[in-house]
């Protein structure tokens, strides 16, 4: 496709100009490497990058037209048969130019956006079910990639820069998807990708820390969430009234809401809620209604879930029948509690949780089911927020019988370093929980420290599946859906699925005794 570079920039509050605004964009980018043929490039200053020290490069490689922002690079070679456009934001003009560009997709469809730390991708799975129960043609953006029909592609981010995102929406109006879900990240909100979006209905799941590394505090962590329900034209907003912070999001917006709750003081609630290995059931209760709902999800943090997405169906006119079938419908999500299933007499589960609270949730959800031995193997990825590495050993340590700290994606830090701060928090706990172990049943024999480290996660996969017996569960936390690891500047492939099954097989060839509880 192709669009007139004087359309593109005429509503975007340009500075200066020179050169010719008469010329045919066929593609508009802010990474250099992909310039093509009159491409429009535009020049951000990036978490790692500037992109202003690459226009003459982007110009080599066929830019026609480049945007750079006011201030930021003045000296560069100007080429005579380029235009240059200055700009107060290059960022924020990026994804404005790139909703033109496509011709402002979200316009054309009705598109619901997701926020929160955890439930983002299972409460958009669960409202796309909902829609399908009504025949509606439904497309996903988010950590798992983006579906158009039965095609599923990773984009690497939860949300997209500009450009790809808004191509992908103009993908999905094109093949005759009318509903999108999106997952939105505060990395998105706070660097504009999704300017230029407009959503029908915003929802927010809950707050816990995450992404401090970036933010700084949890008030800024906040505060970029917020901008979803404020900036984006959303006509109502779903809100989890359990969360603390739902009551500065309330009372800072606009917005008419629905609000959910499990504790009966909000629009919509739960009732007679049952939690099973078979699933959940509950009664979803409004001032007007009452459905019961059934799941093949497990765990109670999920019916958060089912009510988020259940709010937002109400907010989109589904009806019962839709919500019930919908909730029923989906069997699970990948990396999201998903067991890997074989014949090995023990259940093994693999997990995205990679925050404090979602550990704790799932880690939760694996003792309703009163296993004989909870084990569970978890790490921290490197380059991130430091200071929950800590509070996630003291969780794991917390809930678990025996846990195996390794590696998950250490990046550019030294793989050991990260282990001994999550060491440092599990130590915390041990003392206290040794005695509680020294009281109960005689599992087993409690050891010194219920935990041991191993970097290569690999290893640690194997060995906490080959500790497993008969009656027990192991949960492998922190990288769930995703199929590589990152360490230094390699990516290697690696499934924790795949992993696991490999241990189990393994296993299995070995005789093992069931381990009983008194």
């Amino acid at each position: 496709m192709a669009q007139q570079l004087r359309k593109l920039i005429e509503d975007e509050g340009v500075l200066e100009v020179e050169g010719a605004l008469e010329k045919r964009i066929q593609g508009l980018t802010q990474d250099s490497r992909r310039v093509e043929n009159d491409s429009l490039f535009v020049a951000i200053k990036g978490l790692k990058a500037d992109g202003h020290s690459h226009i003459e490069e982007a110009v080599n490689n066929g830019a026609v037209a480049v945007v750079y922002e006011e201030k930021t690079c003045d000296d560069f070679h100007r080429d005579p048969r380029t235009t240059y456009i200055r700009v107060a934001d290059s960022r924020r003009t990026l994804a404005h130019l790139a909703a033109a560009y496509y011709g402002h997709p979200s316009a054309r469809m009705t598109l619901i956006g997701i926020t929160g730390t955890n439930g983002k991708t299972t409460t958009s799975h669960i409202l796309g079910a909902m829609l399908e129960t009504e025949s509606c043609r439904v497309g996903y953006i988010g950590t798992l990639g983006y579906r158009l029909g039965n095609r599923t592609v990773s984009t690497g981010l939860t949300t997209p820069e500009a450009p790809e995102l808004q191509r992908i929406l103009w993908e999905m109006v094109e093949s005759g998807i009318s509903y999108v879900v999106m997952e939105v990240s505060s990395h998105a909100l706070e660097l504009d990708r999704i300017e230029g979006c407009r959503f029908k209905t915003g929802v927010f799941t809950n707050l816990t820390r995450d992404h401090l590394d970036f933010h700084g505090t949890m008030e800024d962590y906040f505060a970029s969430k917020r901008r979803l329900f404020r900036d984006f034209g959303v006509e109502t907003a779903v809100v989890n009234r359990d969360d603390p912070w739902s009551v500065p999001l309330l009372d800072g917006i606009q917005t008419p809401t629905l609000t959910y709750s499990l504790e009966g003081r909000a629009d919509i609630y739960a009732r007679d809620i049952h939690l099973s290995q078979k699933g959940i059931s509950l009664v979803a209760c409004t001032s007007q209604e009452k459905i019961p709902l059934e799941s093949p999800l497990m765990g109670r943090y999920n019916i958060y879930n089912i009510l988020a997405a259940m709010g937002t169906a109400c907010s989109l006119g589904v009806g019962q029948d839709g919500i019930r079938e919908g909730t029923r419908a989906l069997k699970g999500v990948p990396g999201r509690f998903e067991r890997v299933e074989t014949d090995q007499g023990f259940l093994v589960i693999v997990d995205y949780a990679h925050t404090e609270d979602a550990l704790e949730r799932i880690l939760r959800t694996a003792k309703e089911l009163n296993p004989a031995c909870l084990i569970t193997v978890f790490g921290c990825g490197g380059d991130r927020d430091k200071s929950k590495r800590p509070r996630m050993g003291q969780v794991a340590t917390a809930y678990s019988d025996y846990t195996f700290i390794t590696s998950d994606n250490p990046r550019g830090e030294n793989p050991k370093t990260i282990l001994q701060e999550i060491v440092e928090g599990a130590r915390g706990l041990t003392s206290d929980i040794q005695e509680q172990r020294d009281k109960g049943s005689g599992a087993r024999t409690p050891s010194p420290e219920p935990f041991e480290v191993i970097v290569d996660r690999r290893e640690a996969i194997h060995r906490a599946v080959l500790k497993a017996k008969t009656g027990d569960i192991v949960v492998i936390a922190g990288k769930g859906h995703e199929t590589y690891q990152i360490l230094g500047n390699r990516t290697i492939h690696f499934d924790d699925r795949e992993v696991a099954r490999e241990a189990i097989q393994l296993g299995m060839k070995k005789e093992r005794k069931p381990r009983w509880k008194d």
